[in-house]
């Protein structure tokens, strides 16, 4: 290990802990949504180049901030579509995060195609993962077709 090494390795244990404590306490925030809008583009360079469950964290906040404003984007679907097949989602510590996410962003979504295509997507992902996983994953596409039978 060098010096830079060990700085990397704790700025992301810092920031792992600040998304966390920004989500556990961004429901009891002010509403000031343009603090969060002004970093939505950071938050989601965080997603695509962090960790997993760095991503996923990120990818929590970007949810609230933009479930609280009822202005879901295209943008968090897309990322959230890519994470579904992601390698390191297999090996995650704390997948329950993830399909957790999963399911909450899917049953707010109006879009029919998107969400037939986030089930494909998901049987897919079923097929590789634990078995803890896949049964997370199977009663999100069930009570998505008990709530949304397209």
């Amino acid at each position: 290990w060098t010096k830079d090494d060990e700085n990397i390795k704790s700025e992301g244990k810092l920031l792992s802990a600040l998304l966390t404590g920004v989500n556990r306490a961004f429901p009891f925030a002010a509403k000031d949504y343009q603090v969060f809008e002004d970093q939505m583009n950071t938050l989601f360079r965080v997603v695509h180049s962090s960790v997993f469950s760095r991503s996923i964290q990120a990818m929590l906040l970007i949810f609230q901030v933009m479930s609280a404003q009822n202005n879901i984007s295209d943008r968090f679907y897309r990322a959230l579509y890519a994470k579904l097949l992601a390698p390191e989602f297999i090996s995650a510590s704390r997948p329950g995060n993830f399909v957790n996410l999963l399911f909450k962003a899917l049953k707010r979504d109006e879009n029919a195609d998107r969400v037939c295509a986030f089930v494909k997507r998901i049987l897919q992902c079923c097929v590789n993962h634990r078995t803890g996983i896949v049964v997370g994953l199977l009663l999100v596409v069930s009570e998505l077709i008990r709530q949304k039978p397209y």
